[in-house]
């Protein structure tokens, strides 16, 4: 269908945007893991990191990527309030 194709390719480009402001090394676990189709252990010999690394850097780009469905779908949560900052007498 036409509006399902649209969608895809509008998901798509979101996260192909995310990975863009990605820091290096997240960016690069996230393409070894989900694009190349490594596991964790040989993403990990790739990067010349621990696996628990990996594992870090994986949790940064996909709770970006994450982020950014959610903003598209509309279902993203709402971020608390600040409370305001007390300042001292002076």
């Amino acid at each position: 269908e036409p509006d399902a194709l649209l969608d895809g390719r509008q998901r798509l480009a979101a996260i192909e945007q995310v990975l863009g402001t990605l820091p290096p090394r997240p960016r690069e676990a996230f393409v070894l893991y989900k694009l190349d189709g490594l596991s964790r252990a040989e993403v990990a010999a790739a990067m010349g990191v621990s696996v628990k690394t990996v594992e870090t850097h994986l949790q940064i780009a996909m709770q970006a990527c994450l982020r950014r469905l959610q903003e598209l779908d509309g279902t993203a949560p709402v971020a608390p309030a600040r409370a305001a900052r007390k300042t001292r007498p002076g």
